[in-house]
Order: C-alpha cells, then structure tokens, then sequence
C-alpha cells in the first residue's frame, strides 16, 4: 500500500469517528456526554448541539475532500488549505489532550493523526 493510500485510510477513519461523536452530541446521546465539550453538560444546550451537527456536516465534506484527493494531485490552492486544516488539529489536539474529562482525552488520537495527515497529504507521493 502506497503511503498517500495509508494516509487516506487514516484520515477517513478518523474523519468517521468525528462524524459520529459529533452527530451524537448534536443528537444529545448519553454514551457522548464525556466525550466532548469538557465532559461538564448533563445535557447539551441548544447552540452546542447546532455547532456541533454543522461541524458533522464540514467534517463529512472534509471526507469527500480528502477521497478526492487520493490520486494525488493538490493544487497550490490545496496544499495551502491543507496546511490550515493541519494547524486545526494540532490545535484541536492540544485542547483534547487538556480537557479535564478522560473520555475526551482520546479525541486528541483522531485529531492528531489527522493533524499529521493533513500536514503530510500536499507532499504525498500517489
């Protein structure tokens, strides 16, 4: 398996497991109540669980962005957004790994791989 075909697995597995923590918050779901915002709501309060379904939402295009972008090719435009996106989850990383709640602590796992893939993808070979 070539590594841009690695990198793509890891990031859509990743992406999958957004998906659906932030589905479940937006959802309001018991089993997501530690694993995001801090673990401190007993229930998620409206504008969070708005957030929350439109970042599901981003985060399910980043999915179809990153399929795309299996072949390798990334324009200039691309690699620039894939730079941000990388300086997101290192950032989104560092706040999992603080969060006073141990459940959310494992979010920084997904974010970090992807926090490498996006770094990684723009000088990928296919």
């Amino acid at each position: 398996m070539s590594r841009l075909r690695f990198f793509v697995l890891a990031a859509e597995l990743s992406l999958f497991y957004n998906i659906n923590l932030l589905f479940a918050v937006s959802m309001n779901y018991e089993w997501a109540k530690t694993r995001a915002a801090g673990g401190q709501f007993d229930s998620f309060p409206i504008g969070i669980r708005i957030l929350y379904f439109l970042m599901a939402v981003l985060m399910g295009a980043l999915m179809f962005w990153v399929w795309d972008k299996r072949n390798g090719t990334i324009s200039q435009r691309e690699r620039t957004f894939s730079n941000v996106l990388a300086i997101t989850f290192m950032i989104s990383t560092v706040m999992q790994l603080i969060s006073r709640s141990s459940d959310e602590r494992w979010n920084a796992i997904p974010a970090a791989i992807l926090a490498l893939i996006f770094w990684r993808l723009p000088n990928s070979k296919p």
